[in-house]
């Protein structure tokens, strides 16, 4: 297979870097930091992000950084959520979603008392 014409590899190091809530204009904002590695010798165009809060997966953004601030729905909030990502070549090509792993996290709710 043609290196140009194959998908790029599942990305690496694949974790929930961080997640909780921080104070917003409007109240509070839950997230979930999450980080992950260039897939080696693979070369993509883009990142694209993919959560899943019990409701099947949806992109969720396309980015070119190796990071990504999820903010959750707060009607979400206590509800496991799985996230993948894929990386995309320039001619579109990307793994399918049942090919990656997936990190999961459950955002708290915010302990009001």
């Amino acid at each position: 297979m043609k290196p140009n014409f194959a998908p790029p590899s599942e990305v690496t190091n694949f974790v929930v870097a961080d997640s909780g809530w921080e104070c917003a204009d409007s109240g509070y904002t839950y997230f979930v930091l999450l980080d992950w590695d260039v897939p080696p010798g693979s070369v993509q165009e883009y990142f694209e992000v993919y959560a899943d809060s019990g409701r099947g997966f949806n992109l969720v953004t396309q980015t070119k950084d190796s990071f990504y601030n999820y903010i959750v729905d707060p009607s979400r909030l206590g509800i496991q959520h799985s996230f993948k990502v894929l990386a995309v070549s320039a001619t579109g090509k990307k793994l399918e979603l049942g090919q990656v792993s997936a990190v999961t996290n459950t955002p708290p709710y915010r302990d009001w008392e």
